[in-house]
């Protein structure tokens, strides 16, 4: 089975939904992708490093969260990224890897084995 879209592309510039005294927490951009063997999201957080990320899975939900907001940053160059998602139970937590490249956030959460379709085969009697 080819790679279905679960989500379609969000807008192309993030959107604001809250902002301290400091700096505007936006909600990245995401694509998800749905295959036989698991979902890939990819996530658009221009602007920090791996260092600055944030990733989380927790109470059946995966958390993303990124900054940049190091005392170097200009006050005025200052902002967050944070998004969650609600996880299927047939996700196998314990394989989820997570890449950066770019500006984008790569995230493959794989199928457990029983929730990933397989072939059976029939045998002539």
């Amino acid at each position: 089975m080819q790679n279905q879209a679960v989500s379609t592309p969000s807008q192309a510039s993030p959107e604001v939904t809250e902002a301290t005294a400091s700096h505007p927490v936006l909600v990245p951009a995401v694509d998800i992708y749905e295959g036989d063997s698991g979902f890939d999201v990819y996530a658009d957080i221009p602007g920090v490093g791996e260092q600055d990320l944030d990733i989380v899975f927790e109470d059946e939900s995966l958390k993303i969260e990124a900054s940049h907001l190091g005392d170097s940053v200009p006050e005025s160059e200052r902002f967050a990224y944070r998004r969650s998602f609600k996880i299927p139970d047939t996700v196998d937590v314990e394989g989820i890897t997570a890449s950066l490249k770019l500006g984008t956030l790569h995230l493959h959460l794989p199928k457990s084995r029983r929730a990933q379709p397989r072939k059976i085969s029939v045998s002539a009697n």
